[in-house]
């Protein structure tokens, strides 16, 4: 661990380095550095505090590291309280992300994964999002930061508050609303392998059931895999605080939540059974996925091996069943209310008492820089070419991404 004095424990600043709003943030780290009594600030990367601020400040630095904030962290790492480092994706080896866009992949590299070193250099703490990238990288010393759900001001409006499970009731609506069942896939540009793969669990429902519509968040190949299909609508992916309130909006009655086996999901953490929740919606998710340590099968949701013909029947029976979707939307309620208990019993001093050691470990030996960098871009390249032939609270202003981060 990390020797930390008194003043150090308790920061009178917090500064939160980050692209923009987005979800890592406000699920895994403001809710737990808000509950200090230090003043917590957001900065994006352009917004560079004085070094004179940072005298007894910590930083937390999410996700991604700029080259201005490391010289800025450089200059000012001996009057710093505490430097932290927080990931909610296996950003520390570049073969996890291999199948996403290049991209997205390299933006991981040059964002992350090429400043690992530095990060041990600097003595910087490392916060993980889940138990996974806690056990893989035990030589680290990480700390485990638990998601916290968001606050009822975030939920659908015709959701009850998420901690007051008793005010969820089961009840008839109006025939021709009960009729209609609007399905839904929210994900990112790190999503577009399981985007690509419900086309055909889309396409089947569509072809049995007139009454069911799909609503997915998606880029310009998405709205082209999909332009075919009437019952479908592609939203253009949105910037996080824009999602916000695209989420809130009524009408919603089940959410998805398909989870391929790849490296890169080896680390996914649970919050979007918090997103298809404060849709008002009931879940379908993977069976494998992180949630299945708190899902009972038809109660929280309905978990469904990675199978087409699965997800087709899941979705069909679960349209048809509204009593058994009120029942799954009131059993997850009380489980939000269970994980917020245990998220909320984390606290930012606490985090550096988890650290026992001086973060010593040493990474795998690493070549001249940029031969690094040639290499991975490389072999990233190798990879696009090979699949391509295969297939023929103060803050600051600032904007936010929820694409892929």
């Amino acid at each position: 661990m990390l020797a930390h004095d008194n003043d150090a424990v308790q920061p009178s600043r917090i500064y939160i380095v980050e692209e923009g709003p987005n979800p890592s943030t406000d699920y895994f780290v403001l809710p737990l550095v808000t509950r200090t009594h230090a003043t917590v600030l957001r900065c994006s990367w352009d917004q560079l505090p004085a070094a004179d601020d940072l005298h007894g400040a910590s930083i937390i630095v999410i996700r991604y590291v700029t080259a201005e904030w490391r010289a800025l962290i450089e200059q000012t790492r001996h009057s710093l309280a505490r430097l932290i480092y927080f990931m909610d994706d296996d950003l520390f080896d570049w073969k996890a992300a291999q199948g996403l866009t290049w991209r997205y992949r390299f933006k991981l590299l040059k964002r992350a994964t090429w400043h690992r070193k530095w990060l041990l250099k600097m003595q910087s703490e490392l916060w993980v999002s889940t138990p996974w990238l806690q056990q893989k990288y035990a030589s680290l010393k990480p700390c485990l930061v638990r998601p916290t759900p968001l606050s009822p001001a975030n939920y659908c409006n015709k959701l009850p508050n998420h901690a007051d499970s008793s005010s969820v009731e089961i009840r008839q609506i109006d025939q021709v609303l009960a009729k209609n069942c609007n399905v839904f896939y929210h994900g990112t540009g790190s999503h577009q392998a399981e985007i690509e793969w419900l086309l055909p669990v889309i396409e089947q429902v569509l072809a049995v059931n007139n009454n069911i519509r799909f609503e997915i968040i998606g880029n310009a190949k998405t709205q082209k895999l999909y332009g075919h299909l009437k019952r479908v609508t592609v939203i253009p992916q949105m910037k996080w605080p824009a999602y916000q309130d695209f989420i809130k909006q009524p009408g919603r009655h089940i959410g998805l939540a398909p989870m391929l086996d790849h490296p890169f999901n080896l680390a996914r953490s649970y919050t979007k059974f918090f997103d298809i929740h404060r849709a008002g919606a009931a879940g379908i998710y993977a069976e494998q996925g992180p949630w299945q340590a708190f899902i009972e099968p038809g109660k929280q949701g309905v978990l469904v091996p990675m199978q087409v013909a699965n997800w087709v029947s899941a979705i069909l029976d679960l349209a048809a069943a509204q009593a058994q979707r009120a029942s799954i939307l009131r059993a997850a309620s009380d489980t939000i209310h269970e994980l917020l208990y245990e998220a909320q019993n984390q606290n930012f001093e606490g985090m550096a008492e988890q650290q026992t050691d001086v973060v010593s470990a040493q990474f795998e030996t690493f070549e001249p820089r940029a031969h690094r960098q040639s290499a991975a871009v490389n072999a990233l390249r190798q990879t696009d070419e090979l699949a391509e032939s295969s297939q023929s609270i103060k803050h600051n202003q600032h904007p936010g991404q929820r694409n892929a981060h």
